[in-house]
């Protein structure tokens, strides 16, 4: 099970940068969004990165929806990205659903707490959460393929194919590729799983 998930991990971060920037159409201007399919009401995303916000007063959009993983034999995954219009600020997270493996997405579970989805880092013999993903900010810094160290990350609420809502709590995300650093995350945001692109 345990070489099973880190090839399954060495898959997703191979392509987790990618999940939510790729345009159907050749023709798209790929820094111009699609028009939002909804009001800002319906989606959001109040998440601090120690105690700041990651995107400013920019406008901000969210995406969402599955992602499978053809070299794990389509292990099945849920996809988030948050971003600006043009990309000056993003986060995105990767969160494995496939019930297969012993895992069950639903509401109130702690993600953290799941064992199924638990790796450790062989370069630091760190244990980490298998649940994957980026952050870029505007001044700079950047966190490829983070995984969780410690804290809490809650369903507050789900609805298979339509939305989820994730809630943060001292969530520590650590950068266990290239910076070695960690940033705190909290607060709430729902997204859409539809994979069409919203205004938040």
């Amino acid at each position: 099970m345990k070489k099973y998930l880190y090839q399954f991990m060495v898959a997703l971060m191979a392509i987790s940068s990618f999940t939510f920037f790729a345009c159907s159409d050749d023709e798209d201007d790929p820094t111009t969004p699609k028009d939002p399919t909804v009001s800002g009401s319906t989606y959001y995303c109040n998440l601090t990165f120690d105690g700041e916000s990651l995107f400013g007063n920019n406008s901000i959009f969210i995406s969402g929806g599955p992602l499978e993983i053809p070299s794990t034999d389509g292990i099945e995954n849920i996809a988030i990205s948050v971003y600006t219009r043009y990309m000056e600020s993003y986060f995105d997270i990767t969160i494995p659903t496939d019930k297969n493996l012993g895992y069950s997405l639903r509401n109130g579970i702690d993600l953290c707490e799941e064992e199924a989805w638990k790796f450790t880092n062989p370069y630091e013999n760190e244990e980490l959460v298998g649940i994957v993903g980026n952050i870029y900010s505007p001044n700079g810094d950047y966190f490829t393929y983070y995984a969780i160290k410690s804290g809490n990350l809650i369903v507050n609420d789900y609805k298979e194919g339509e939305y989820i809502e994730l809630e943060f709590k001292n969530c520590e995300l650590y950068d266990y590729m290239s910076s070695h650093k960690s940033v705190i995350v909290n607060g709430t945001l729902k997204a859409p799983l539809d994979d069409e692109q919203h205004a938040i």
